[in-house]
């Protein structure tokens, strides 16, 4: 693949300096150059990083984010890479899939508009590079978009029976299996596989049972490397925050919903209102019989057609869809849209062949110019506005490396790896929280966040923090949006006050309770609870737009990242005893109860389901003298020592998962969500060892 991509661009340079053009910001400084923040910086890249010092272990529960998840179930540590994140430094993994996207997006698509829809070299170049442009190029999310192209290709290569049959086995074995170990496990089925069979049926027709056969084979190559993945995420769904985003997300579009959805392609931008006039200008000047536009413009227009009406027709059948997997009630089937750039970049690089084939053979003297080709004119004007497009990206990026910062001011602040150096978290686990700031970027430091961006986790612990946040939530007006919409685990950064107390907008009891032991935030906190460790020259909201843009820059540039890091102290341990508990019938009453209880009633007493206890244990807890003593941290495995003269119950501020086990002595004991959310394991009097292990239905190897 890269000989041949390469050998096009020494051929083509108009595309290689588009690409490099379309690029650069990338990787050109380094560490220090753009790095798309969003779903990208805020959750992948410091997953990676963070995951990076148990890669060798392969360990499968994720303790950085959300009080814990199962790293699986997550969906985006795809094997490919997650090695390259423990075998490189992470800037430069991260700038190797960017670069990917680019090199392997636009490169194979130049080569299919070449071989596959028979395009010449200037329509193929152009729909290449309004490819790599309109696509949402450096996010790691978008790895199954911008890496479809190749896909394709590597199949077709496959399918070709004048390459020897070892060569033909490489296209079909080992592109696939590394499409699917670079790419997330929730975007990998069903998209881009569906549109692989709408490909071979409808734009490049393949009729024999055969080739449909090493089709289907290629696309289980692909799935084969997340098969672990995939399980993971059947059997997290129903546990899931998602889980209850089914009568949310199922709205029966309306006929207007439909004509808004279809108008919101070309509208979104100019470029997609480009592409999509040139494929209508082919259909204008198709001539008799069509002989002016390509025979593969039925099939890139109904792939098309049927990418852009897929979201609305799927949500019609959404009621048939869930009782057939139910697992996927909160599952996003309007991902498939991402495909949607490809397919309207080869419409206009079959509009602009349509354009230049009919006035190509033409020529027009104009006063001072001279001669000039109209055919050559619409592609010189084509690359042109393209260019002019992508100066709009240029800023938008520029204006993002300023606010939201690069790698070296996100993942790389000296302060944090100082403050990280002195309070190692293996001794005495504790997390933080961040107020103002991703969550998840503090992974990236080692650092296990009480929040973060989770693509799936316990519904328990949804509810659990909608209750930290329904106090700002309701001071909002937006109370139960959370419930709906919590992906984003977070403290809000919507307050604009340089000096607040965090209790005025927050539960900090319940904070207290996930052993979050520090604060994180860009300005003053003033509550009594909170002692400062690190603090800052003023706070954040004390600057101007001019001066947070320059600490910004400097930040960027290596400089000093201020922030205030206040320990809390309240904060629960990790691991505690607790003599007695509190039933509750009802899960909302319990959570009731907890959201109105102070730090001294937490600590007294067990919040817990009724039921999930015998009477007689309930019943006979309590003890005067009890210690927990930490033996053994690990992510999948943790061992501890618990000496109590009564009974109790042992607390793990741990997100509740049904995947994990308890040994007391070396006999199973149950595992009960102990505060809604969090682990609950029931001891009796005397000296016991006790140890966890994680142990999801997963493991296949």
């Amino acid at each position: 693949m890269i000989k041949l991509i390469s050998s096009a661009w020494r051929g083509n340079p108009v595309l290689f300096a588009g690409l490099v053009w379309l690029s650069c910001e990338f990787f050109l400084a380094g560490p220090f150059s753009f790095l798309r923040n969003g779903d990208n910086a805020d959750s992948f890249i410091p997953g990676f990083v963070a995951y990076a010092r148990y890669f060798p272990e392969g360990a499968y529960w994720f303790p950085f984010s959300g009080a814990g998840t199962d790293r699986l179930a997550l969906g985006y540590f795809g094997g490919l890479d997650t090695f390259l994140f423990w075998l490189l430094p992470g800037w430069l993994a991260v700038q190797l899939f960017v670069v990917a996207q680019f090199v392997l997006g636009g490169g194979a698509t130049y080569l299919i508009c070449r071989k596959t829809l028979n395009l010449e070299r200037e329509a193929a170049t152009f729909a290449a590079l309004a490819f790599a442009l309109d696509a949402i190029v450096g996010q790691h999310d978008n790895n199954m978009a911008m890496f479809f192209p190749a896909l394709i290709w590597t199949i077709s290569r496959g399918l070709d029976e004048s390459l020897t049959w070892m060569r033909r086995a490489a296209w079909l074995v080992v592109a696939p299996l590394a499409y699917g170990m670079s790419t997330l496990a929730a975007f990998l089925l069903p998209f881009p596989f569906i549109m692989v069979a709408v490909w071979f049926a409808v734009i490049d027709p393949k009729s024999s049972v055969r080739q449909w056969v090493l089709i289907a084979a290629a696309c289980s190559l692909a799935v084969l490397p997340r098969l672990q993945d995939i399980i993971a995420l059947i059997s997290h769904a129903p546990i899931s925050h998602r889980a209850q985003w089914g009568d949310i997300l199922y709205q029966t579009p309306e006929v207007t919903d439909v004509f808004s959805h279809v108008a919101g392609f070309p509208l979104s931008s100019g470029l997609n209102l480009l592409l999509l006039t040139l494929a209508f200008c082919a259909w204008m000047l198709r001539g008799p019989g069509g002989k002016n536009v390509s025979g593969k413009m039925w099939g890139v227009s109904a792939a098309f057609v049927f990418l852009l009406l897929a979201p609305p027709l799927i949500t019609c059948l959404r009621p048939l869809l869930m009782s057939v997997f139910p697992f996927a009630q909160g599952f996003h089937f309007s991902r498939i849209t991402l495909l949607l750039p490809f397919f309207a970049a080869l419409m206009g690089g079959l509009g602009l062949q349509a354009l230049m084939g009919r006035f190509g053979k033409h020529r027009f003297n104009l006063l001072r110019i001279g001669s000039i080709n109209p055919g050559r004119t619409a592609y010189l004007a084509g690359i042109g506005l393209l260019a002019l497009i992508s100066l709009e990206a240029k800023y938008g990026h520029a204006y993002e490396w300023v606010k939201y910062g690069n790698y070296v001011k996100n993942f790389s602040n000296p302060a944090i790896a100082n403050f990280v150096a002195d309070h190692p978290i293996g001794d005495d686990p504790y997390r933080i929280a961040a107020y103002q700031l991703y969550p998840a970027h503090y992974q990236a430091y080692g650092l296990e966040t009480a929040g973060g961006y989770m693509n799936l986790y316990s519904r328990r612990y949804m509810e659990f923090w909608n209750r930290v946040i329904e106090k700002r939530k309701r001071q909002w007006g937006v109370e139960g949006q959370f419930l709906s919409w919590g992906s984003r685990v977070n403290l809000s950064a919507d307050l604009r006050e340089p000096r607040l107390k965090l209790k005025d907008h927050y539960n900090l009891s319940l904070l207290s309770l996930a052993n979050v032991r520090y604060l994180f935030a860009r300005d003053q906190l003033l509550d009594t609870q909170f002692s400062p460790v690190v603090t800052a020259d003023r706070p954040w909201n004390l600057s101007d737009n001019r001066e947070k843009a320059m600490i910004h820059i400097t930040a960027n540039l290596g400089g000093e990242n201020p922030l205030y890091i206040y320990r809390n102290a309240d904060a629960f341990p990790r691991f505690f005893l607790v003599p007695s508990v509190r039933e509750f019938t009802d899960e909302s009453f319990l959570l009731d109860a907890m959201a109105g209880a102070g730090v001294a009633v937490l600590r007294e007493s067990v919040f817990v389901e009724k039921g999930w206890l015998e009477d007689d244990v309930a019943a006979g807890l309590g003890f005067g003298d009890g210690a927990v003593e930490l033996v053994s941290y690990k992510p999948d495995r943790i061992e501890l020592e618990v000496h109590a003269d009564g009974p109790a119950i042992l607390a793990v501020v741990n997100s509740y998962s049904p995947y994990w086990q308890a040994r007391v002595d070396g006999a199973l004991a149950e595992i009960f969500p102990a505060y809604h959310t969090f682990w609950g394991v029931a001891v009796t009097a005397g000296a016991h060892r006790v140890v966890f292990d994680y142990v999801p239905p997963y493991h296949l190897w």
